[in-house]
């Protein structure tokens, strides 16, 4: 486990509020037991009936631990909650961008709102785990020892009886560990594809109500549900089952201090002070016992989490080459041969297409045939880079992250903002210049006219936008980037027969310096088209 927070946990920026979490874990924990034990004294010096002016002073020195102890435990909590989201983040966010790098199929196998789940999850609960436990497993020792020693120093007989009783719980949790660690494995993986379920359930609203089929999508929700629970049942009943057994063991053992404690008190071998402090040290060297059992289960739980964030950054990266283009001219597609991975029948045999700049290309065909498959083999988001070359260089030789990030401008079929305010989301600046100094009339009239002005839209939220409008403020973000390649893939599809015919226009007087490609079924395209390629 400590390998693999090495390699995927940063701590450069976290180190000074570590170490002050470590002091206040220790801190706090070791006045919890001194206050005890003054406690213990405190009760005894009233018994005697001691000075008053001696309890007085007792009495103090108890209320400044006692104010000790509260603030210690408030900056503890306070440290300790922050630090748990924000190296759960750092975990979290390292493996995201791990997902980021590797090939687009692989990421596909799993269903986002079920990734997004088990990557939180179980990112949380390994830095919770470390964090409940890097100070713990070693502090206890030693307050064991201290605990241990006093009451050996104070009565042989009870320290005899605690000696006695530690095997016990020993027994119990190498019978459950192993069986725990099994089922919760079980609940997890179940649980992560019902909260899949309800995403969809959430997500597919429209769909529903279009359908009408309520008790059809409900009763789908239940089946999962009820996948789940069973699971969950079978492990609450464990897991509660051993935590009963502990608790009645753990009474009575407390039966027998009570009477041995009693006898002991009545021979004059144990003051009643000493007594109080040995039941609550008991009751500590419980919880310690506890402690080291549940971090034993503990252990074996949180390997489910490893081995699922283990995984996924087991995943390779995709390839990405070193050689920068600073200029796109032409795109060949030689020989291509491709199918899906889950696929036998093959979408592309032997294919070739050059595509070269000053030219409109558009991409037809049938659903299935490959259009959009074609588009993404091209910029290199499923990897043939064997088969693809820009200015004559195979694109496994090329930094294809470079290339998309600098040259190559897409508008997807569907359209995915992040969620903010579109003023944030595309160039706000940009676009006001644009508007300002007149950029291009044909681009002015389909982006700032009087029908559809962006700058109208800045403080909007994707979601508040029509399909028309979010189409046209994606297209503004794509053709700000002014890339060599513009791919495009239905992006006509959602507007207005006026604000296409200004597209069209606006494409042929771009067309000179790019190598712009257009995915439709619309036949229109065909009218500014130098090249159709029909799949």
């Amino acid at each position: 486990m400590l390998k693999f927070l090495k390699e995927n946990v940063s701590i450069e920026n976290e180190k000074i509020k570590i170490v002050v979490f470590l002091i206040l874990s220790i801190f706090s924990m070791g006045i919890d037991v001194l206050i005890t034990y003054l406690n213990g004294n405190f009760i005894d010096l009233i018994v005697i009936k001691e000075d008053i002016s001696q309890l007085l002073e007792y009495s103090g020195i108890l209320i400044c631990g006692y104010v000790m102890s509260i603030i210690l435990s408030y900056g503890y909590q306070v440290l300790s909650s922050i630090l748990r989201e924000e190296l759960s983040f750092n975990l979290s966010s390292k493996l995201i961008k791990h997902l980021h790098h590797v090939p687009l199929l692989e990421v596909k196998k799993y269903e986002a709102s079920y990734l997004t789940q088990r990557v939180y999850s179980d990112s949380s609960d390994i830095i919770n785990f470390v964090l409940d436990n890097v100070v713990m497993i070693l502090v206890n020792v030693a307050i064991g020892i201290i605990l241990l020693i006093y009451v050996a120093t104070t009565n042989i007989k009870i320290f005899i009886a605690f000696i006695c009783f530690f095997p016990i719980y020993v027994l119990i949790y190498l019978y459950s560990g192993n069986k725990l660690a099994s089922k919760t494995k079980k609940v997890r993986e179940s649980q992560n594809v019902f909260y899949q379920r309800m995403y969809e359930q959430i997500n597919l609203v429209e769909n529903i109500k279009t359908e009408a089929n309520f008790s059809e999508y409900s009763d789908y929700l239940k089946e999962t549900y009820d996948g789940y629970i069973k699971h969950f049942s079978k492990y609450i009943k464990m897991n509660t089952g051993v935590k009963s057994m502990e608790n009645l063991l753990s009474y009575a053992f407390y039966a027998i201090l009570l009477i041995l404690g009693v006898q002991e008190i009545v021979s004059g071998n144990l003051t009643i002070g000493g007594f109080t402090i040995i039941n609550a040290y008991f009751n500590k060297m419980i919880s310690i016992i506890t402690y080291y059992l549940e971090v034993g289960k503990g252990l074996k739980q949180i390997d489910v989490s490893l081995e699922r964030m283990r995984e996924l950054f087991a995943i390779e990266v995709e390839h990405n080459g070193d050689m920068i283009l600073d200029q796109i001219s032409e795109i060949k597609v030689k020989d291509l041969s491709y199918s899906y991975p889950d696929g036998s029948e093959k979408i592309f045999k032997n294919a070739n297409y050059t595509f070269e700049k000053g030219n409109i290309y558009i991409i037809r065909g049938t659903n299935g045939k490959g259009k959009s498959t074609l588009s993404k083999i091209i910029i290199g988001i499923i990897n043939v880079p064997q088969n693809v070359y820009f200015n004559g260089y195979s694109a496994d030789q090329l930094n294809m992250y470079n290339l998309r990030k600098n040259l190559i401008a897409v508008l997807r079929q569907k359209i995915q903002f992040p969620y903010d305010t579109i003023g944030k989301l595309i160039s706000n600046e940009n676009a006001e210049k644009a508007e300002n100094e007149e950029f291009d009339k044909k681009f002015n009239s389909l982006f700032f006219s009087e029908q559809f002005n962006l700058r109208r839209h800045w403080d909007s939220y994707p979601d508040g936008l029509s399909g028309g409008e979010l189409q046209k403020a994606y297209l503004y973000k794509i053709l700000q980037k002014d890339g060599d390649v513009l791919l495009l893939d239905e992006p006509t599809s959602a507007l207005d027969e006026q604000s296409k015919q200004v597209f069209f226009e606006l494409l042929q007087k771009m067309k000179d310096n790019k190598i712009i490609i257009v995915i439709t079924h619309d036949p229109e395209f065909e009218q500014i088209a130098d090249q159709v390629l029909h799949l």
